[in-house]
Protein backbone atom coordinates (compact mmCIF):
# COMPACT_ATOMS: atom_id res chain seq x y z
CA UNK A 1 0.00 0.00 0.00
CA UNK A 2 1.17 3.75 -0.77
CA UNK A 3 0.66 6.33 1.78
CA UNK A 4 -2.32 8.89 0.92
CA UNK A 5 -2.32 12.17 2.76
CA UNK A 6 -5.95 13.17 2.39
CA UNK A 7 -7.06 16.83 2.85
CA UNK A 8 -8.82 16.29 6.30
CA UNK A 9 -4.81 15.59 7.38
CA UNK A 10 -3.60 18.83 5.61
CA UNK A 11 -6.31 20.50 7.39
CA UNK A 12 -5.64 19.01 10.96
CA UNK A 13 -2.03 19.93 10.10
CA UNK A 14 -1.16 16.21 10.80
CA UNK A 15 1.95 14.52 9.02
CA UNK A 16 1.94 11.28 7.20
CA UNK A 17 2.51 8.11 9.09
CA UNK A 18 6.32 7.35 8.27
CA UNK A 19 7.59 4.87 5.83
CA UNK A 20 10.97 2.55 7.00
CA UNK A 21 13.47 0.79 5.34
CA UNK A 22 15.21 -2.17 5.93
CA UNK A 23 17.58 -0.53 8.49
CA UNK A 24 15.13 0.35 10.38
CA UNK A 25 15.58 4.03 9.75
CA UNK A 26 12.87 6.45 8.74
CA UNK A 27 12.89 7.62 4.91
CA UNK A 28 13.12 11.02 4.06
CA UNK A 29 14.75 11.34 7.73
CA UNK A 30 17.70 13.75 7.35
CA UNK A 31 18.63 14.90 11.08
CA UNK A 32 21.78 12.95 10.95
CA UNK A 33 22.74 15.21 7.81
CA UNK A 34 21.24 18.27 9.27
CA UNK A 35 23.39 18.01 12.08
CA UNK A 36 26.21 17.69 9.69
CA UNK A 37 25.24 20.42 7.25
CA UNK A 38 24.10 22.58 9.98
CA UNK A 39 28.14 23.30 10.84
CA UNK A 40 28.85 24.12 6.90
CA UNK A 41 25.79 26.68 7.23
CA UNK A 42 26.82 30.72 5.97
CA UNK A 43 30.90 29.31 5.89
CA UNK A 44 30.96 31.21 2.52
CA UNK A 45 28.48 33.73 1.27
CA UNK A 46 25.22 33.41 -0.23
CA UNK A 47 23.22 35.36 -2.88
CA UNK A 48 19.38 36.33 -2.62
CA UNK A 49 17.30 35.55 -5.70
CA UNK A 50 17.99 39.52 -6.10
CA UNK A 51 21.48 39.49 -6.30
CA UNK A 52 23.01 40.24 -3.35
CA UNK A 53 25.06 38.93 -1.18
CA UNK A 54 24.26 37.70 2.14
CA UNK A 55 27.56 37.46 4.65
CA UNK A 56 27.35 34.57 7.67
CA UNK A 57 26.61 35.78 10.96
CA UNK A 58 29.88 36.53 13.26
CA UNK A 59 30.17 34.82 16.57
CA UNK A 60 30.86 37.33 19.31
CA UNK A 61 33.28 36.36 21.34
CA UNK A 62 32.85 36.36 24.85
CA UNK A 63 35.11 38.74 27.56
CA UNK A 64 35.58 36.23 30.28
CA UNK A 65 34.44 37.35 33.80
CA UNK A 66 37.06 38.42 36.12
CA UNK A 67 37.19 36.03 39.35
CA UNK A 68 36.18 37.65 42.39
CA UNK A 69 36.82 35.18 44.71
CA UNK A 70 39.83 34.47 46.86
CA UNK A 71 42.65 33.60 45.96
CA UNK A 72 44.20 30.56 47.75
CA UNK A 73 47.33 30.85 50.03
CA UNK A 74 50.52 30.00 48.21
CA UNK A 75 51.70 26.96 48.55
CA UNK A 76 55.03 27.23 46.55
CA UNK A 77 58.70 28.14 45.82
CA UNK A 78 57.32 31.95 46.56
CA UNK A 79 55.86 31.08 49.70
CA UNK A 80 58.71 29.29 51.16
CA UNK A 81 61.29 31.68 50.37
CA UNK A 82 59.25 34.35 52.10
CA UNK A 83 58.78 32.27 55.39
CA UNK A 84 62.89 31.35 55.55
CA UNK A 85 63.49 35.02 55.48
CA UNK A 86 61.03 36.54 58.08
CA UNK A 87 61.67 33.42 60.34
CA UNK A 88 65.39 34.22 60.15
CA UNK A 89 65.00 37.77 60.97
CA UNK A 90 62.53 37.46 63.41
CA UNK A 91 64.77 34.52 65.53
CA UNK A 92 67.72 37.38 65.36
CA UNK A 93 69.01 36.76 69.49
CA UNK A 94 67.93 40.17 71.18
CA UNK A 95 71.96 40.73 71.97
CA UNK A 96 72.42 41.08 67.98
CA UNK A 97 69.44 43.15 66.91
CA UNK A 98 70.86 46.51 67.71
CA UNK A 99 68.19 48.63 65.72
CA UNK A 100 67.46 51.29 68.52
CA UNK A 101 65.17 53.57 66.16
CA UNK A 102 61.70 51.88 65.10
CA UNK A 103 60.82 52.40 61.07
CA UNK A 104 58.30 54.35 62.09
CA UNK A 105 56.47 53.41 58.19
CA UNK A 106 52.70 52.74 58.25
CA UNK A 107 52.67 50.52 54.78
CA UNK A 108 56.18 48.61 54.30
CA UNK A 109 54.52 48.07 50.87
CA UNK A 110 55.22 52.13 50.32
CA UNK A 111 58.96 52.27 51.34
CA UNK A 112 60.80 54.88 48.31
CA UNK A 113 64.29 54.91 48.04
CA UNK A 114 65.08 57.68 50.46
CA UNK A 115 63.44 55.82 53.06
CA UNK A 116 65.90 53.03 52.54
CA UNK A 117 68.52 55.54 52.33
CA UNK A 118 67.48 57.33 56.15
CA UNK A 119 66.90 53.53 57.64
CA UNK A 120 70.86 52.70 56.85
CA UNK A 121 72.19 56.57 57.51
CA UNK A 122 69.46 58.42 59.84
CA UNK A 123 66.65 55.95 60.73
CA UNK A 124 65.39 58.38 63.42
CA UNK A 125 64.22 60.59 59.94
CA UNK A 126 61.97 58.12 58.84
CA UNK A 127 58.48 58.51 58.89
CA UNK A 128 56.44 61.29 60.33
CA UNK A 129 58.29 62.93 63.18
CA UNK A 130 55.65 63.23 65.92
CA UNK A 131 54.01 60.12 65.60
CA UNK A 132 53.47 58.13 69.01
CA UNK A 133 56.37 55.48 67.91
CA UNK A 134 58.54 58.55 67.44
CA UNK A 135 57.64 60.17 70.06
CA UNK A 136 58.31 57.01 72.37
CA UNK A 137 62.20 56.59 70.56
CA UNK A 138 62.75 60.49 71.63
CA UNK A 139 61.67 59.93 74.86
CA UNK A 140 63.62 56.54 75.34
CA UNK A 141 66.91 58.48 74.23
CA UNK A 142 67.18 60.03 77.35
CA UNK A 143 67.13 57.10 79.31
CA UNK A 144 70.15 55.87 77.30
CA UNK A 145 73.70 56.65 78.56
CA UNK A 146 75.17 57.35 75.07
CA UNK A 147 72.77 60.03 74.61
CA UNK A 148 74.62 61.98 77.47
CA UNK A 149 77.96 60.98 76.78
CA UNK A 150 77.29 62.83 73.45
CA UNK A 151 76.42 65.57 75.12
CA UNK A 152 79.25 65.54 77.63
CA UNK A 153 81.72 65.03 74.68
CA UNK A 154 80.40 68.46 72.81
CA UNK A 155 80.54 70.25 75.74
CA UNK A 156 84.18 69.34 76.72
CA UNK A 157 84.63 69.72 72.93
CA UNK A 158 83.70 73.64 73.22
CA UNK A 159 85.18 74.24 76.60
CA UNK A 160 89.00 73.12 75.36
CA UNK A 161 87.90 75.65 72.07
CA UNK A 162 86.96 78.45 74.54
CA UNK A 163 90.74 78.00 76.44
CA UNK A 164 92.88 77.68 73.04
CA UNK A 165 94.39 80.79 71.06
CA UNK A 166 95.28 79.64 67.72
CA UNK A 167 92.18 78.03 66.22
CA UNK A 168 92.49 77.07 62.59
CA UNK A 169 88.99 76.46 60.16
CA UNK A 170 89.22 73.15 61.24
CA UNK A 171 88.57 73.97 64.76
CA UNK A 172 91.11 72.40 66.25
CA UNK A 173 92.03 72.59 70.18
CA UNK A 174 95.66 73.92 70.90
CA UNK A 175 97.87 71.09 71.72
CA UNK A 176 98.82 72.23 75.14
CA UNK A 177 95.23 72.68 76.32
CA UNK A 178 94.40 69.29 75.24
CA UNK A 179 96.95 67.74 76.91
CA UNK A 180 96.33 69.92 80.16
CA UNK A 181 92.80 68.55 80.26
CA UNK A 182 93.18 64.81 79.71
CA UNK A 183 94.60 63.93 76.53
CA UNK A 184 96.65 60.40 76.22
CA UNK A 185 100.13 61.28 76.64
CA UNK A 186 103.05 58.50 76.35
CA UNK A 187 105.39 61.28 78.29
CA UNK A 188 102.77 61.74 80.65
CA UNK A 189 102.23 58.17 80.87
CA UNK A 190 105.42 56.73 81.44
CA UNK A 191 107.50 59.03 83.38
CA UNK A 192 104.69 60.95 85.47
CA UNK A 193 102.37 57.77 85.89
CA UNK A 194 99.26 59.48 85.01
CA UNK A 195 97.47 56.74 83.80
CA UNK A 196 94.28 58.62 84.68
CA UNK A 197 94.74 59.99 80.98
CA UNK A 198 94.21 56.13 79.35
CA UNK A 199 90.48 57.37 80.56
CA UNK A 200 90.43 61.05 79.96
CA UNK A 201 91.16 60.83 76.61
CA UNK A 202 88.49 59.37 74.95
CA UNK A 203 86.09 62.58 76.08
CA UNK A 204 88.35 65.02 73.95
CA UNK A 205 88.56 65.44 70.51
CA UNK A 206 91.07 67.11 68.00
CA UNK A 207 88.79 68.85 65.22
CA UNK A 208 84.93 69.37 63.95
CA UNK A 209 85.26 66.80 62.08
CA UNK A 210 86.97 64.31 64.24
CA UNK A 211 83.62 64.98 66.81
CA UNK A 212 81.06 64.41 64.10
CA UNK A 213 82.07 61.33 62.79
CA UNK A 214 82.63 60.03 66.16
CA UNK A 215 79.34 61.18 67.49
CA UNK A 216 77.59 59.69 64.51
CA UNK A 217 79.23 56.43 65.17
CA UNK A 218 78.05 56.50 68.66
CA UNK A 219 74.34 57.68 67.45
CA UNK A 220 73.59 54.89 64.78
CA UNK A 221 75.64 52.25 65.82
CA UNK A 222 76.04 52.32 69.96
CA UNK A 223 72.83 53.24 70.74
CA UNK A 224 71.44 49.87 69.61
CA UNK A 225 73.96 48.05 71.47
CA UNK A 226 73.58 49.55 74.71
CA UNK A 227 69.62 49.25 74.74
CA UNK A 228 70.59 45.05 73.45
CA UNK A 229 73.65 44.77 75.85
CA UNK A 230 72.42 46.55 78.73
CA UNK A 231 74.08 49.52 79.97
CA UNK A 232 76.77 47.92 82.40
CA UNK A 233 77.92 45.27 79.81
CA UNK A 234 78.06 48.05 77.49
CA UNK A 235 80.01 50.81 79.31
CA UNK A 236 82.36 47.93 80.69
CA UNK A 237 83.16 46.84 76.95
CA UNK A 238 83.02 50.71 76.17
CA UNK A 239 85.49 52.38 78.59
CA UNK A 240 87.83 48.95 79.16
CA UNK A 241 88.56 48.52 75.22
CA UNK A 242 89.12 52.74 74.97
CA UNK A 243 91.45 51.87 77.96
CA UNK A 244 93.17 49.31 76.14
CA UNK A 245 93.23 51.21 72.55
CA UNK A 246 95.17 53.93 74.62
CA UNK A 247 97.66 51.68 75.86
CA UNK A 248 98.61 50.37 72.50
CA UNK A 249 98.68 53.35 70.66
CA UNK A 250 100.82 54.79 73.59
CA UNK A 251 102.98 51.95 72.61
CA UNK A 252 103.51 53.02 68.60
CA UNK A 253 105.24 56.33 69.64
CA UNK A 254 107.52 57.91 72.70
CA UNK A 255 106.18 61.08 72.15
CA UNK A 256 102.15 59.84 71.30
CA UNK A 257 99.19 62.18 71.67
CA UNK A 258 95.93 60.47 70.93
CA UNK A 259 92.79 62.28 71.96
CA UNK A 260 88.92 61.17 70.58
CA UNK A 261 86.45 57.95 71.42
CA UNK A 262 87.20 55.69 68.15
CA UNK A 263 88.42 53.61 70.25
CA UNK A 264 85.94 52.66 72.45
CA UNK A 265 83.62 53.02 69.33
CA UNK A 266 86.38 50.57 67.33
CA UNK A 267 85.74 48.30 70.80
CA UNK A 268 81.59 47.92 70.39
CA UNK A 269 81.92 46.93 66.99
CA UNK A 270 84.77 44.34 67.88
CA UNK A 271 82.43 43.07 70.76
CA UNK A 272 79.46 43.15 68.21
CA UNK A 273 81.84 41.07 65.94
CA UNK A 274 82.68 38.63 68.61
CA UNK A 275 78.76 37.97 69.34
CA UNK A 276 78.02 37.23 66.04
CA UNK A 277 80.72 34.58 66.34
CA UNK A 278 79.25 33.25 69.95
CA UNK A 279 75.84 33.17 68.72
CA UNK A 280 76.17 31.38 65.14
CA UNK A 281 74.67 28.31 66.12
CA UNK A 282 71.19 30.62 67.15
CA UNK A 283 71.23 32.23 63.38
CA UNK A 284 69.45 30.63 60.22
CA UNK A 285 69.29 31.53 56.60
CA UNK A 286 69.27 35.24 56.06
CA UNK A 287 70.80 36.44 59.75
CA UNK A 288 73.59 34.54 58.48
CA UNK A 289 74.29 35.89 55.24
CA UNK A 290 73.44 39.58 57.04
CA UNK A 291 75.76 39.34 59.72
CA UNK A 292 78.18 37.40 57.58
CA UNK A 293 78.40 40.91 55.71
CA UNK A 294 79.17 42.80 59.05
CA UNK A 295 82.17 40.66 59.67
CA UNK A 296 83.67 41.27 56.28
CA UNK A 297 83.22 44.73 56.38
CA UNK A 298 84.77 45.78 59.48
CA UNK A 299 88.41 45.15 58.84
CA UNK A 300 87.78 46.97 55.69
CA UNK A 301 85.90 49.86 57.17
CA UNK A 302 89.17 49.16 59.86
CA UNK A 303 91.63 49.41 56.91
CA UNK A 304 89.84 52.81 55.03
CA UNK A 305 89.43 54.72 58.55
CA UNK A 306 92.27 54.10 60.19
CA UNK A 307 95.36 54.80 57.80
CA UNK A 308 94.09 57.88 56.75
CA UNK A 309 96.28 60.86 58.09
CA UNK A 310 96.09 61.90 61.64
CA UNK A 311 94.53 58.89 62.31
CA UNK A 312 95.62 56.81 65.55
CA UNK A 313 95.74 53.42 63.87
CA UNK A 314 97.34 51.82 66.56
CA UNK A 315 94.28 53.23 68.87
CA UNK A 316 91.70 51.65 66.83
CA UNK A 317 93.55 47.97 66.57
CA UNK A 318 93.55 48.06 70.20
CA UNK A 319 90.27 48.74 70.56
CA UNK A 320 89.06 46.29 68.18
CA UNK A 321 91.17 43.60 69.70
CA UNK A 322 90.14 45.02 73.70
CA UNK A 323 86.21 44.80 72.66
CA UNK A 324 86.60 41.11 71.30
CA UNK A 325 88.10 39.59 73.89
CA UNK A 326 86.52 41.49 76.62
CA UNK A 327 83.01 39.60 75.03
CA UNK A 328 84.52 36.69 74.99
CA UNK A 329 84.36 37.20 78.79
CA UNK A 330 80.96 38.96 79.63
CA UNK A 331 79.25 37.37 76.92
CA UNK A 332 80.58 33.76 77.42
CA UNK A 333 77.22 32.44 78.84
CA UNK A 334 75.55 32.75 75.64
CA UNK A 335 77.91 30.53 73.51
CA UNK A 336 76.86 26.88 73.40
CA UNK A 337 78.78 24.43 76.40
CA UNK A 338 81.06 22.85 74.42
CA UNK A 339 82.85 25.57 72.75
CA UNK A 340 82.26 28.12 75.74
CA UNK A 341 86.07 27.18 77.18
CA UNK A 342 87.52 27.84 74.18
CA UNK A 343 85.85 31.25 74.15
CA UNK A 344 86.91 31.94 77.33
CA UNK A 345 91.02 31.29 76.91
CA UNK A 346 90.71 33.38 73.65
CA UNK A 347 89.30 36.34 75.56
CA UNK A 348 92.04 35.82 78.24
CA UNK A 349 94.69 35.68 75.47
CA UNK A 350 93.71 38.66 73.67
CA UNK A 351 93.43 40.60 76.92
CA UNK A 352 96.93 39.31 78.14
CA UNK A 353 98.35 40.44 74.64
CA UNK A 354 96.71 43.74 74.97
CA UNK A 355 98.55 44.33 78.23
CA UNK A 356 101.55 42.33 78.33
CA UNK A 357 102.71 43.66 75.08
CA UNK A 358 102.51 47.60 74.96
CA UNK A 359 103.44 47.54 78.95
CA UNK A 360 107.27 46.93 78.38
CA UNK A 361 107.68 48.68 75.26
CA UNK A 362 106.18 52.20 77.23
CA UNK A 363 108.46 52.05 80.09
CA UNK A 364 111.71 50.30 78.31
CA UNK A 365 111.88 52.23 75.25
CA UNK A 366 114.99 54.43 75.14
Amino acid sequence: MSNITTFNDIKRNESPKPMYSGAGRKIGDSSNNNKKNNQNLFQGRAHRLDGTVVEPPKEEKKKPMPNTEPLPPMDGYEYRQEKVVVNALANIPRELDVNFWTWNLENMEDIQCKDMCLLNYCPCCVGPCCSPVRKADWCGILKRFTFWLLLFQLAYYIMTLCYSTDIGWMLEPSTSIVIKYGAMSTQKIRYDYQFWRLFTYMFLHGSWIHILFNSLGQFMFCLGCEKSWGYVRYIAIYFLSGILGGLVSAMKSANQISVGASAGIFGIMGAYAALILLLWSQLQGMAKIQLTTFLIMLPIMFICVSFLPHVDWAGHLGGVLGGIGLTFLIFCDKAEEKNRKWFILAGVIIIIICLAVPLPIIFTRK
